[in-house]
C-alpha cells in the first residue's frame, strides 16, 4: 500500500468507528471526493449518504447499504469482502493519528488537483519522459511539505514549488538516488530497492529470519561496493560478535552452521574441505566494506555519532538497525521509546540521504493458524509508522509459524518456504518468495541465477 491509502482507509475505517467521525472530516474539509482509492472512497461515499438520510452511521448500517448498492464485492481485492472488512474496520479505533491523516488527504486532493504545473507535467510525459519518476516525486514532495508543517521553523514550499521542481527533474538527465537496489533481482524487479533518504522497515515474528535476511542484504549491497568507497553500517543490538561471525562464515562458505558454531566455541573441528572454505570465506568478509557495532546500549544519538564519525572515513551508503526494541531510547514507556527512535532514525536517514534499514519484531498474539500473514497493525507502533514516509517490509516463514502455533494439525510446510510481504511501499506492491537454506543461513531469491545453490563467493 502507498501511504495514502493507508492513511485514507484509516479515516473511512475511523468514520465507521466514532460517532463525531464524518462531522469531524466535514469540518475539515475533507469529503468522500479527495479520496482516490476504492475502498475508502466507497466506504465514505455510502456514510455520507447514510448521513444526509438522516440515518446512524455504525459498520453495520454502512456494511449493508454497500452490499445494496453492488460495492461490497470488488475482485481487484486480494481477500474476500468479509476478511477486508474485519481489518478495515480495526483500523479506525486508534484515533491519535486523525489530525495529520486529515492533513495529509487533504493535501494530496489538493496537489490532484493542481493546474500548471501538472499540465506540464502531463505535456512532458506524453513526449516520453517517464511518468514514474514524476508520480514518485510528487508523492515524496507531499511528505516532506507536511513534515515541515509540523516544524514552525522550516519554510514550507508552495504546491506550484513543488509541481516546478517535478518538472526541473523530469527534464535533467542527471540520474537521481531514489532507491538502493537491495541485491535481490526478483524482490528489486517488483519494488525497485530500498527507499533512500527513508526509514525501510523489516518487521516479523520471532525465530522468521529477519536477521538473517538482513544478512545476506548486507552481503549482497557489500560486495556490489566493494572498492568502490561506499561500505554497509550494520549495528547489531541483539547478537554477539561470535554469533555474527559464525552465521556470515557459514552463509559464505556453504558449510552447515551447527558445524560452524562447534568449531568456534571449540567443541569439535572442522574436517578439510569445510575448513577451507571457512577460512576462505573468513577472507572474504574482511575485504567486504562493511562495519558491524554490537553496542548493546546504542540509542539514536549513539547512532547519529556513529554513522557521521564513519562518513568521515569513506561514504555510508546503508544502515541497518537489529532491531529498534532493543534500542537504548530514553522515555516513559516501550511506545514512547520505540516512537522516538523511529523518528529520530527517520531524521538521519534524509538528512544523511541514505536507506536506514530498521528490523522490528511482531507480537505473536495477533497472528494464528488461520491467518499467518503478518500485517502493519500488528506493531505496536503502527500509527506512528502509518504518518512516516517508510517502507514496510514484513517477513513470514510458514515453517517457523507452524513450529510456533499451538494446534500443529495441518500439514508441514516447506523448510525453504520464506516470503515477504511488501505492506507499504511508494510502487511496487505484494508479496515475494524467497527460498531460505536453512543449514547455512542463507536466503535465496529464485530469480537470481548465479546465487542458486554454491556459496555466493
Amino acid at each position: 500500500m502507498t501511504d495514502t491509502q493507508d492513511l485514507e482507509s484509516y479515516l473511512a475505517s475511523y468514520v465507521l468507528t466514532s460517532e463525531q467521525g464524518l462531522g469531524r472530516l466535514h469540518t475539515s474539509g475533507v469529503t468522500a471526493e479527495d479520496f482516490q482509492f476504492p475502498d475508502p472512497y466507497a466506504v465514505m461515499r455510502v456514510a455520507e449518504t447514510l448521513d444526509e438520510q438522516g440515518e446512524p452511521v455504525t459498520p453495520k448500517s454502512v456494511q449493508q447499504l454497500m452490499k445494496q448498492k453492488g460495492v461490497w464485492e470488488r475482485e481487484e481485492r486480494p481477500v474476500p469482502a468479509q476478511e477486508w472488512w474485519s481489518g478495515f474496520v480495526g483500523q479506525g479505533q486508534d484515533q491519535s493519528g486523525v489530525e495529520t491523516a486529515i492533513r495529509y488527504v487533504r493535501t494530496s486532493s489538493t496537489l490532484r488537483d493542481m493546474g500548471g504545473p501538472a499540465e506540464e507535467i502531463c505535456k512532458l510525459t506524453q513526449n516520453g519522459h517517464d511518468p514514474t519518476e514524476a508520480i514518485e516525486e510528487a508523492r515524496d514532495l507531499t511528505a516532506d511539505l507536511l513534515e515541515v508543517q509540523r516544524e514552525p521553523e522550516n519554510t514550507v514550499m508552495e504546491g506550484s514549488d513543488i509541481g516546478h521542481g517535478i518538472i526541473d527533474l523530469l527534464e535533467s538527465e542527471e540520474r537521481q538516488e531514489i532507491y538502493l537496489p537491495t541485491g535481490f533481482p526478483g524482490l528489486d524487479a517488483l519494488i525497485d530497492g530500498l527507499k533512500v533518504g527513508r526509514v525501510n522497515v523489516l518487521a516479523g515474528r520471532s525465530n522468521h529470519g529477519k536477521s538473517l535476511w538482513c544478512d545476506q542484504l548486507m552481503l549482497n549491497i557489500a560486495r556490489r561496493w566493494k572498492g568502490k568507497g561506499k561500505r554497509v553500517l550494520k549495528f547489531d543490538l541483539e547478537n554477539t560478535d561470535l554469533d555474527l561471525q559464525a552465521r556470515l562464515a557459514s552463509n559464505l562458505s556453504g558449510v552447515p552452521i551447527r558445524k560452524v558454531q562447534q568449531a568456534f566455541q571449540g567443541d569439535a573441528d572442522l574436517a578439510e574441505p569445510h575448513a577451507e572454505k571457512v577460512v576462505k570465506a573468513a577472507g572474504r568478509i574482511s575485504d567486504l566494506p562493511i562495519t558491524v557495532d554490537s553496542n548493546a546500549s546504542a540509542d539514536s544519538q549513539y547512532i547519529r555519532s556513529r554513522v557521521r564519525a564513519e562518513q568521515t572515513k569513506g561514504e555510508v551508503g546503508l544502515v541497518i538497525v537489529d532491531y529498534i526494541t532493543q534500542m537504548a531510547e530514553s522515555g516513559d514507556s516501550a511506545m514512547e521509546k520505540v516512537m522516538g527512535a523511529l523518528s529520530s532514525l527517520h531524521a538521519l536517514a534524509k538528512n544523511e540521504d541514505i536507506p536506514v534499514v530498521v528490523v522490528a519484531q511482531i507480537n505473536r498474539s495477533p497472528l494464528s493458524a488461520q491467518s499467518p500473514e503478518p500485517q502493519i497493525h500488528h506493531l505496536m507502533w503502527s500509527d506512528e509508522l502509518a504518518q512516516k514516509p517508510a517502507q514496510v517490509l514484513m517477513l513470514h516463514s510458514p515453517h517457523a509459524h507452524w513450529e510456533q502455533t499451538e494446534s500443529q494439525h495441518a500439514p508441514e510446510p516447506d523448510r525453504e518456504e520464506l516470503y515477504l510481504f511488501v505492506r507499504k511501499n511508494k510502487g511496487g506492491q505484494g508479496v515475494y518468495e524467497f527460498k531460505f537454506k536453512e543449514d547455512c543461513l542463507r536466503v535465496v531469491d529464485p530469480k537470481d541465477r548465479d546465487n542458486q545453490d554454491n556459496a555466493p563467493f
